[in-house]
């Protein structure tokens, strides 16, 4: 019984020992893998960073020019511009008499027509004749003509605003600018 037991005891230990042996040899093969898994990381590790200072140097490179293009423009201005002769002018001013550079008495008279006769055509209408209307009334001293509202005849004090008005800065702002008075 003795030796069935030895023997028992003997291939339990082989089986633990080849057991052993074969754990060892999966750790030690395990142990290679992260070796190489290490490797390879410390290598890319090292490849992104080299990577990342390529970028901040282009990027540092870049900021600098930014910086500096307004001074490379200007020297580059200056280099094109050296031994260029500017040149020089001197403006005279001459005041002559008035009959040189005016209209003549002529033109003058001929110019007082054109506009009279713009304001004043002969199939009336004009512009000077629906302002006489405007300021005297279409009868002289009728204000209460054609042109002229008969609720503002009575009312001659302009300071104020005629009774039918209730927002007088309004009334006055319309007035004031010329958007068309009203009509």
């Amino acid at each position: 019984m003795q030796t069935q037991q030895t023997a028992a005891r003997s291939a339990g230990y082989k089986t633990a020992l080849d057991a052993a042996l074969k754990q060892q040899g999966n750790q030690a093969a395990v142990a290679g893998a992260l070796g190489n898994i290490g490797g390879t990381e410390s290598a890319a590790t090292t490849s992104a960073l080299k990577q990342l200072a390529d970028m901040g140097a282009l990027d540092t490179a870049y900021s600098q020019a930014e910086i500096d293009a307004p001074l490379t423009r200007a020297a580059n201005v200056a280099q094109l511009l050296r031994g260029y002769a500017y040149p020089t002018t001197t403006t005279e001013n001459y005041k002559g008499p008035g009959s040189v550079y005016g209209p003549s008495v002529f033109q003058q008279i001929a110019g007082l027509g054109s506009l009279v006769g713009a304001l004043f055509p002969s199939g009336g209408g004009g512009a000077g004749t629906q302002l006489i209307n405007r300021l005297f009334g279409s009868g002289g001293n009728n204000t209460t003509g054609s042109d002229v509202d008969p609720r503002y005849a009575p009312w001659t004090d302009y300071s104020t605003p005629p009774p039918e008005i209730q927002n007088w800065e309004a009334w006055t702002q319309h007035w004031d600018y010329g958007d068309g008075g009203g009509e």
